[in-house]
């Protein structure tokens, strides 16, 4: 790391994303940590759509589709889970 008052930004920028500095400043470094999320897990979340907006509910059911199977993938189960989990949709008439 570069010591003393004067660093130039670019410089600065550059060590904000060494190794050591992983998870202060830089990507993600306000307590939530988006550097040591899992790659399968941070492109499921970057495929949330936008807070207020629409998203149909079949493609809800495709993202929670996908996110049960990056779970399968990332995840042991434990001996006594013996079953699977199931997405379905139910659409409310009273809509």
């Amino acid at each position: 790391m570069i010591s003393g008052a004067a660093v130039p930004p670019k410089v600065k920028e550059l060590e904000e994303h060494t190794p050591e500095h992983k998870g202060q400043g830089g990507n993600g470094g306000s307590g939530g940590g988006g550097d040591d999320l899992h790659p399968f897990i941070k492109g499921l979340l970057d495929k949330l759509p936008a807070a207020d907006s629409t998203w149909p509910i079949e493609s809800r059911k495709k993202w929670l589709q996908t996110a049960s199977n990056i779970f399968d993938l990332m995840y042991k189960s434990s001996p006594d889970d013996l079953g699977e989990i199931e997405i379905q949709v139910n659409k409310d008439s009273a809509k």
